[in-house]
């Protein structure tokens, strides 16, 4: 897989099959170290945004639209009805990193009409604290989403920056309870 922390690996683990919907929110490149891409490679279709400007590169490589936008003010709820591969407003994985405007682009997303299979998102609680973690762990708690891995270290133990939760009412819990986990690397995980 392609991604820096094996995020497409689980979420490949977590959803087996070759298909399925995404949203690539923080998509940055679009093949070295994207979360997406290799998924894309198997079938999968989505959008990525990203507030730098990867378009040439993205159109190069990649089926998937990129739409070079400032998530934290985009219109969800006008724009995501625009691509049928969302009409069911469930989408398979969401690859959530902003750095840090997370809270603000977390906010802005419309999680009251569409919900997810499974999420992967910073937090980068090692580099800023607990308040954008809490802040998340909070809202999807309360949506009945379950947090899988918690607090995924990154390149070094203590380096926890970020959280992978899935959907009960999607995900085979007895599956995937195998990769239950806090504080652990990604290597170790998946």
């Amino acid at each position: 897989m392609c991604s820096d922390h094996r995020q497409d690996f689980f979420v490949h683990n977590v959803l087996p099959g070759n298909y399925g919907t995404f949203l690539d929110i923080g998509s940055h490149k679009p093949v070295a170290a994207n979360n997406t891409f290799q998924l894309e490679r198997l079938g999968w279709r989505g959008l990525a945004f990203d507030i730098t400007d990867w378009s040439e590169d993205w159109v190069n490589n990649r089926v998937s639209k990129f739409i070079n936008t400032d998530v934290t003010k985009f219109n969800w709820k006008k724009e995501l009805p625009k691509y049928p591969i969302f009409d069911n407003k469930v989408i398979d994985y969401i690859s959530f990193d902003v750095d840090d405007a997370t809270i603000s682009a977390f906010e802005n997303f419309p999680f009251d009409e569409y919900e997810f299979k499974v999420m992967t998102i910073e937090h980068d609680k090692y580099r800023v604290g607990d308040a954008t973690k809490n802040f998340i762990c909070k809202y999807l708690l309360e949506k009945g989403y379950v947090l899988l891995c918690e607090d995924v270290c990154a390149n070094y133990p203590g380096q926890e920056f970020e959280d992978w939760w899935v959907n009960p009412k999607y995900v085979n819990m007895l599956s995937v309870e195998k990769f239950r986990s806090k504080s652990k690397m990604c290597t170790d995980i998946v």
